[in-house]
């Protein structure tokens, strides 16, 4: 198990959604059970359409490069459900108004040691900033609790990998 497995901090730094451009964050899940994160999509003028045409997780036991991960489609949001390649129908920008935060709760026993989070601009539309930041937990010693809470962040044990940030707290 890896020191900052319990209470770790995933970073997606923002990153503008740019037509028809995929962008990413790969996390490194040994010695966790669960990830929550939050995918934050910022304001924007789009009242029709939307500025993310997919957004989805992928997975793989061997390799941090993302084009060579399987994706788990129960956890691959499109523009329509398609058996066998989406599990959900991710939302017009016109309908979720002015920014809006997607929370994404992983049970990881059943996944593989890498797991990605992948989006693609829609090349219909602008753009748009993105940006996240997930929790590593282990069931048994949650980092949700209020003693986990209250703690104060510490910045100092910062680890970065590629456009992923590990901050053990």
């Amino acid at each position: 198990m890896l020191p900052h497995a319990s209470g770790a901090k995933v970073v997606l730094p923002p990153q503008y959604a740019t037509a028809g451009v995929t962008n990413s964050v790969v996390v490194d899940t040994s010695g966790a059970d669960a990830l929550t994160f939050d995918l934050i999509i910022g304001t924007h003028g789009i009242t029709t359409g939307n500025y993310i045409s997919t957004c989805k997780w992928a997975e793989s036991d061997d390799s941090t490069d993302v084009s060579s991960m399987t994706d788990i489609v129960a956890l691959t949001g499109g523009t329509s459900v398609v058996s066998g390649s989406t599990g959900w129908i991710w939302p017009p920008s016109s309908s979720i108004g002015r920014g809006a935060v997607f929370q994404f709760n992983i049970d990881l026993r059943k996944r593989k040691k890498y797991i990605a989070l992948l989006f693609t601009g829609c090349t219909l539309q602008k753009g748009g900033w993105v940006a996240g930041v997930g929790t590593l937990s282990n069931r048994e010693q949650s980092a949700d609790t209020p003693y986990a809470k209250s703690l104060p962040t510490r910045y100092d044990d910062t680890n970065a990998s590629g456009c992923s940030v590990v901050v053990t707290v």
